[in-house]
């Protein structure tokens, strides 16, 4: 979308703007500048009336191009660090402490110029008594979900501005003798690790974070030989494979990219916990499992597809997935103290203790 055919909300209609520019820089060639559609709307947000918070990427002679701007961050690149920076000392959870190392022509600002911001998380005040009890109608359709028994119990979080209060509903289990659900109580995020903490240690492995890299439309069996197992190797699971040469010829087409995209043919789940006993016995199970359709011919939602990325993740980082969720993930998001399942352990991990 171009910026001359961007429409700008109403000012009422916010408090205060944060204007990010983004410029690059070659050395010694060119002119630091953005384009003149551009520039025409950050005109338009700074005539708004309302605070802006101007932050310049790339350069900091941008400054220069808008000496109306009031309040500026400057980060020397453009880089996904840079901007994860700036939205942290935006927001307070880390201290602004850089200066100027050049001299910025028209404007007031010299070498060595820079205001030193410390670090301020941003905290949440407990709600008022009169706004939460506006939230009943809400908390009445949580009680009835739990009457109706569409789950034993819920804890409801509710935010609004710098404001925020925490219920909790019903019990941890439908058991009489259960106990109650508390505002602390912590859940098992179950499937959503298949995209926070899995999809995301893949992301980084195709963008150069681990020595080794990953290829999204290389063959599973490539990363996984055991993938294509015969009946001899099927290790005492001879009853549950199917010597079949079109299951065979599909497996052989399956990719990581199918893997990931839920349509490698692998069934939507099986109930594998109710009689394997170890990580790797399960993993013999999936390797054998008879594919229900063509790759890349249907889309079908597999836990096993998943269970099998992170087996990749593992062989090729030489590290556990939990550990690389651990640092990799929840930390470098600022989860500083988050549990992870293990097997049938659950680890209390905190992010002061991280290693590497």
């Amino acid at each position: 979308m171009k910026a001359d055919s961007l429409k700008l909300p109403a000012p009422d209609s916010y408090d205060v703007a944060v204007l990010a520019l983004f410029v690059r820089v070659s050395d010694r060639k060119g002119n630091v500048d953005v384009p003149a559609e551009q520039a025409a709307l950050a005109e338009q947000v700074f005539k708004s009336g309302k605070p802006v918070v101007t932050v310049g990427f790339g350069s900091p002679y941008l400054i220069e191009r808008f000496p109306q701007a009031e309040t500026w961050l400057a980060a020397f690149g453009i880089s996904d660090v840079a901007q994860i920076s700036v939205a942290r000392a935006l927001f307070g959870e880390i201290p602004v402490k850089g200066h100027l190392p050049v001299t910025i022509p028209g404007v007031e600002m010299k070498a060595g110029f820079g205001m030193e911001v410390p670090a301020s998380p941003m905290k949440l005040q407990p709600m008022e008594a009169r706004a939460e009890a506006q939230l009943q109608p809400a908390y009445d359709v949580v009680e009835k979900a739990v009457a109706d028994k569409a789950f034993p119990g819920a804890t409801l979080a509710v935010g609004y501005r710098g404001k925020v209060t925490i219920h909790a509903f019903g019990k941890l289990r439908y058991d009489a003798k259960a106990a109650a659900v508390v505002p602390s109580t912590m859940y098992d995020i179950a499937s959503l690790t298949k995209v926070v903490a899995t999809t995301t240690l893949v992301a980084k492995l195709l963008e150069g974070d681990f020595p080794v890299g990953l290829d999204l439309d290389a063959k599973v069996e490539r990363y996984l030989p055991e993938w294509t197992a015969t009946r001899e190797s099927a290790q005492g699971l001879q009853s549950s494979f199917h010597e079949n040469a079109k299951d065979l010829e599909w497996r052989r087409r399956v990719t990581v990219r199918h893997l990931l995209t839920h349509t490698s043919g692998l069934p939507p789940f099986k109930e594998y916990w109710r009689t394997s006993t170890s990580k790797e016995e399960t993993l013999r199970r999936i390797f054998v499992e008879p594919l229900d359709y063509e790759p890349g011919t249907k889309e079908v939602y597999s836990d096993l597809g998943i269970i099998l990325m992170a087996e990749i993740i593992e062989r090729l980082t030489g590290h556990k997935l939990d550990d690389l969720a651990h640092s990799f993930v929840f930390c470098a998001a600022g989860h500083d103290r988050h549990n992870v399942q293990a097997g049938k352990k659950t680890l209390a991990l905190d992010c002061a203790n991280r290693d590497g």
